[in-house]
């Protein structure tokens, strides 16, 4: 059985039949830490979860995340902070069992684009601005 108190670290027991892996690769983390180590809500983690961008293991209602989780997520966030949306970084990390971690696979055509896409965006929000700073100087305090 599992040991859920939450200061503890959640390790895997190895089974026989598999040679003894780092602890590194075996150590688990629960849906509190992992929020708390990435500044995340438990609400976000559920929704990436649900999206197929993390599959933690599940025993009963608790939710154990492994390395492999940590990787994808930390890789999930990055792409978030560059404007992505999570379909997007779901292709690119594809959705399979064996999807590498190690990077963003962005291609430099690919990084224009959302540079292209991204000012797009600031110049409308500079426009809005604009436009609503008009709007407020126009306005007779009350």
């Amino acid at each position: 059985m599992r040991n859920l108190a939450m200061s503890q670290p959640h390790v895997s027991a190895p089974m026989a039949a598999q040679p003894a892996r780092p602890a590194e690769d075996t150590r688990e983390w629960t849906i509190s830490e992992m929020a708390r180590d990435f500044g995340v809500t438990l609400r976000t983690l559920r929704f990436y979860e649900a999206r197929g961008l993390i599959t933690p293991q599940r025993f009963g209602g608790a939710r154990y995340y492994s390395q492999k989780d940590r990787s994808r997520l930390k890789l999930v966030l990055a792409a978030k902070q560059m404007g992505f949306t999570l379909t997007e970084a779901a292709n690119m990390l594809g959705k399979s069992e064996g999807a590498d971690t190690r990077g963003l696979p962005l291609s430099p055509t690919a990084v224009e684009s959302q540079i292209t896409f991204l000012e797009g965006q600031r110049r409308a929000i500079e426009q809005a601005l604009t436009a609503l700073r008009a709007r407020l100087g126009e306005m007779v305090p009350a």
